[in-house]
Order: C-alpha cells, then structure tokens, then sequence
C-alpha cells in the first residue's frame, strides 16, 4: 500500500469508529483498541487505556511502523502496539484495524468454538473465521499468532480468552465487519440454544 492519507481525516473517522463500538455494544469502558494507516511509515493507534467510547482526537497516537512515537506525548500507545504493528507489516492491502471485546463473540473465542456461517454475509463477506489461541496481551507472541492467522483474504478472526480482531482498507469497514462478526455470534447462540429444545 503506497498510498497516503490526510491526517486529519484519519483521525475523525476513528473517533467516528470508537464512539460507535460503544454505542453498538462492541466495548464497555478502556477496552479495545483502533488504529489507522496513514503513510507507508506512519499509524495512528488509540493510546493506552482510552475510552474509545468518549475517544478525543489528541488521545490518537502517530506511531512509526518501526514503534517508535512521533510526538511529544505523555500518553502511551494501546498495549497491543505489537499486534498492529505486525498486522501492517503483513498486510500492505489494510488500512485499519478493530480489535473488540463484543460479549457473544468473545463467547466463542473463550470457548474456542467455531462459528457457523448463517447467512449471505458470514458465507461470503467473512468467510472461515480462524480461532486464534490464546497468548497473553500485549505480546510479541500474541502479535505474530494474530499476523499468522490473518492472511490475506481473511478479514476477521476469534482470539481465545481476548475478543475479536478484524481488519480493513478504512476504520469504517474495519468496523463493519466487526459488527458482522457479532451478529454472526448472536445467531449461532440462538441456533445452539434451539438446537437443544
């Protein structure tokens, strides 16, 4: 991916992105972290223990792709800088990523159970979501499991005992795969749960 963004721009569709995962249900409080790619050298990532649902432009943070901060800032970048970092490096096709804690979703990956397609959009859009296992949060482990698993076509992905990672050419998409996610997740509780009447 060669081409570069507006900064500015970059950085209203993620607040536009936090505010929503909160409001859809996908967070509660400083869970979960966005970022988005500006350049070929350059991210912006949510930092550390921000509530995305009340996300502020200046909570954003410009990272180097080499994970080094850009400005002169006392806050921190999301403790998963790692997992996003090595994303990038991996997939110069994504622009951003969206990593949820969305409860039924969550569900499966503690669970390590796969999900079902059940409908047009988790058949086609997300396709087979990989299950990722668990390492702890933060690592450089957890990083390369995610990267491994998320190769291009793969969008989305369960990561056990953590929540949901997806991936997209913006912030928006990125969520909105995310979102599709969980109602994937919903509908296969409620066919499991049926499945048992």
């Amino acid at each position: 991916m060669t081409r570069s963004y507006d900064i500015e721009m970059i950085a209203d569709e993620l607040v536009q992105v936090g505010h929503e995962m909160e409001r859809k249900g996908l967070i509660i409080g400083s869970v979960g972290n966005i970022s988005a790619r500006v350049n070929r050298d350059t991210i912006l990532i949510s930092s550390r223990s921000s509530f995305l649902g009340r996300l502020k432009r200046e909570e954003l943070i410009p990272m180097s792709t080499a994970g080094e901060k850009l400005v002169d800032s006392s806050l921190e970048p999301s403790s998963e800088l790692f997992m996003h970092l090595e994303i990038y490096r991996r997939r110069r096709d994504i622009g951003a990523i969206v990593h949820t804690h969305s409860p039924y979703a969550s569900a499966y990956a503690f669970l390590k159970r796969p999900l079902r397609a059940v409908n047009p959009e988790s058949q086609y859009v997300l396709g087979k979501i990989p299950i990722i296992s668990f390492f702890p949060s933060g690592t450089k482990e957890l990083a390369l499991a995610v990267a491994n698993k998320l190769v291009s076509p793969v969008r989305v992905a369960l990561m056990e005992k953590h929540g949901v990672i997806s991936v997209g050419e913006s912030a928006m998409q990125a969520l909105n795969l995310a979102e599709m996610l969980e109602e994937t997740a919903r509908i296969n509780f409620l066919i499991d749960v049926l499945e048992k009447k």
